[in-house]
């Protein structure tokens, strides 16, 4: 993908497409994304796929379309052309509430954290952990917060 005219597209060569197909199995498949605003193309027939293990960066100039298609796949935008696979299975989320569900979410280059609140609370905000359909649990919060924080040899108390 290269940026053209400000949005995402492929880039196409003499020989074809110069994007890698899937060879094997893929976790995640997003096939000819198209998204317009105001019939102003931002992303067109953008291909991305996410085989086991690997760690993708999405690094282009502002306006490239970057945070659009991440919200395609977090659920926050659902008019878009295109499909997206799941371990192989064709998904279209609702909201970002049921990409969740589905084990795909998104942390956002703004992180909106808020400053009067713990570092725990600002984990899980927006999902915090509860008992039941009203109680909060505050345990297996602050448990999973540091198992979290462990994992990036982080220590806050």
């Amino acid at each position: 993908m290269h940026k053209d005219k400000g949005y995402l597209k492929r880039r196409r060569t003499q020989s074809g497409l110069s994007m890698k197909q899937p060879s094997g199995n893929y976790s995640l498949r997003m096939e000819h994304i198209g998204k317009t605003f105001s019939g102003v193309p931002v992303l067109d027939d953008v291909f991305f796929d996410l085989q086991p293990g690997e760690v993708h960066v999405l690094a282009g100039e502002n306006g490239a379309g970057k945070t659009t298609l991440i919200k395609i796949l977090s659920g926050a935008h659902t008019e878009y052309e295109g499909e997206i696979l799941l371990e192989g299975k064709k998904v279209r989320f609702k909201s970002p509430q049921h990409a969740t569900a589905m084990g795909i979410s998104a942390i956002h280059q703004d992180l909106a954290l808020v400053d009067s609140m713990r570092v725990m609370d600002n984990l899980f905000l927006g999902r915090e952990k509860t008992r039941g359909r009203l109680w909060m649990d505050w345990r297996s919060q602050k448990e999973q917060a540091r198992q979290i924080l462990r994992s990036l040899g982080i220590s806050v108390d």
